[in-house]
């Protein structure tokens, strides 16, 4: 009766973070930037898929980490792996899933990313079939090999599309705390595209050696809608508005 369930959700994420990054980051030359929990589409590739889901966002010194988490099982369902050499746009403005209430049309609340990437026979994308209990014993009876998880590689010159969208900023967690507390949706994603491009602009320094031409290519974070409100109208079908206008009818 006592307990603060904006809390415990916090915990839960951040386990959730901490979880993924054990089981993601391989190598241990990558440094750990930061993590997140955001909200994301369903299906990949794709700005607006129904039902939306919570997932993890890991920032190395080298990649990006999009890590699809099962909850009910604590349990890394799938993650993609992004070379940050291999980024090609980034975007952030208003991101909305939903018109069906008021709150999912706050243009100020309901903001995100998105991120488009060239695969170039680097990016790869694995799916887990075992526990989150025997994924590390497993990994260690076969090191070397790669039998916990299966492994697609994209075919080379495919580009993907991955759109993150911030969760209510009370209930967020994150790897590293924001200095100055608490932030706003807004800050969240703010702050989460500086760092993605500071770590894009170190990763082409490091690789390709200090010229400014190199770094003229690094992409800058534009502002412009990821679903603007007149793109989710015109997506939100006649069936679906009636179902939550009748939802609300029952309930009020």
């Amino acid at each position: 009766m006592n307990r603060d369930y904006a809390v415990d959700v916090q915990r839960i994420r951040q386990t959730a973070i901490d979880t993924c990054v054990k089981i993601v980051l391989e190598d241990p030359k990558e440094n750990l930037i930061a993590g997140w929990t955001l909200a994301c589409p369903h299906e990949a590739n794709a700005l607006r898929s129904a039902p939306f889901e919570e997932c993890v966002l890991l920032l190395t010194d080298a990649a990006l980490y999009f890590c699809r988490f099962e909850w009910s099982t604590a349990k890394v369902g799938a993650y993609e792996r992004v070379d940050l050499r291999d980024v090609a746009e980034v975007w952030r403005g208003v991101y909305i899933t939903s018109i069906l209430g008021p709150t999912h049309t706050d243009e100020g609340r309901n903001v995100g990313f998105a991120v488009r990437y060239a695969t170039k026979g680097r990016a790869v994308v694995r799916t887990n079939t075992r526990s989150l209990q025997n994924e590390k014993a497993v990994a260690d009876e076969n090191e070397g090999k790669d039998e916990v998880q299966k492994q697609k590689e994209p075919e080379k010159d495919e580009s993907r599309l991955l759109g993150f969208k911030a969760l209510p900023a009370a209930k967020s967690a994150v790897k590293r705390e924001y200095a100055g507390g608490s932030t706003t949706e807004q800050q969240q994603i703010q702050h989460i595209c500086s760092e993605l491009h500071r770590a894009m602009t170190a990763a082409v320094r490091k690789s390709r050696g200090i010229d400014h031409l190199d770094l003229d290519k690094v992409p800058q974070v534009e502002e412009r809608d990821v679903v603007s409100l007149a793109e989710a109208r015109k997506g939100t079908g006649y069936i679906e508005s009636l179902g939550y206008g009748l939802k609300r009818m029952i309930w009020s």
